[in-house]
């Protein structure tokens, strides 16, 4: 039996634990790399390239082909069981292989941190990018009260920061809330007691920023990040000193500014749940 011609048929490759199968889903937003999806509940399924790699309730497809050349428009209907189809755009995913990955942020130990901190905020200021954190005033004041919350262990007094910070700025993912994710994904990987922080804000997250953000901050919240920030956590905490300005080249280069700041609420963090450490280095 041949294919069908008229159907555009793509292969999975890794499938995120917890993906809601089976799930009825509507298109939220197409792009080069990326597909979004909504389930009836709220719930943001997301088909990625490889180049994309893994994300929470993710499904990462072998290759990197163009996913706004197929047909697929917002507002479709979908539905993901054992593919996922697209029926109006004539597009299969097949599941059936993939592997299963973990969007759980690896546990790691800070205790290389303090002697890496200053390295790391030389190549952050080499690689700074126009826009994003610096440019909002308002950010300043917010950062700095969600720095000393962490270093005290105030749960309480990070979440009254971090309202400052959720939905600030423009764009897909706000500057914002891209700092707070890097931030929950440093907290969660050292086991810092204030890690979960934002659970408490989730409940008002669609009035406050975009659907795609609020998925990426509950995902945040629980621990759960993409691919890539586990890469880029492994290799600040526990890769080679050599592999650091690599890491962090990569990490700029995600979206405009997105990349520059999460990674500047991971270095934010790491410096504040290691502060005593890292002063005593200093001294």
């Amino acid at each position: 039996m041949h294919p069908d011609p008229a159907i555009t048929t793509l292969c999975a490759a890794r499938i995120s634990v917890g993906l809601p199968i089976p799930s009825d889903l509507r298109v939220h937003s197409v792009y080069e790399s990326a597909v979004n999806g909504l389930t009836p509940d709220g719930r943001l399924v997301t088909v990625a390239t490889d180049r994309v790699g893994g994300l929470p309730d993710g499904i990462v497809l072998a290759g990197d082909p163009d996913l706004s050349a197929i047909g697929i428009r917002p507002g479709m209907d979908a539905h993901l069981g054992r593919a996922l189809r697209i029926q109006s755009a004539g597009v299969v995913v097949r599941l059936d292989g993939a592997a299963a990955w973990s969007p759980r942020v690896p546990a790691l130990d800070a205790a290389r941190w303090p002697s890496r901190t200053a390295r790391c905020a030389d190549l952050l200021r080499q690689h700074r990018v126009a826009g994003g954190l610096e440019s909002l005033a308002a950010a300043g004041s917010a950062l700095d009260a969600l720095a000393g919350a962490i270093t005290r262990g105030d749960g309480s007094a990070a979440l009254r920061a971090a309202r400052g910070l959720i939905g600030l700025g423009p764009g897909l993912t706000p500057s914002g809330d891209d700092a707070l994710a890097g931030v929950e994904a440093a907290l969660h990987a050292v086991g810092h007691p204030v890690a979960g922080f934002l659970q408490a804000a989730t409940a008002d997250l669609d009035a406050r920023t975009t659907t795609v953000s609020a998925a990426m901050l509950r995902h945040a919240a629980r621990g759960d990040a993409a691919e890539r920030v586990h890469v880029l956590l492994r290799a600040l905490l526990s890769g080679p000193d050599a592999g650091l300005p690599d890491a962090i080249g990569a990490a700029v280069r995600w979206g405009a500014t997105s990349g520059s700041d999460l990674l500047a609420g991971v270095v934010l963090s790491l410096d504040a749940a290691t502060w005593p450490a890292s002063a005593r280095v200093a001294a």
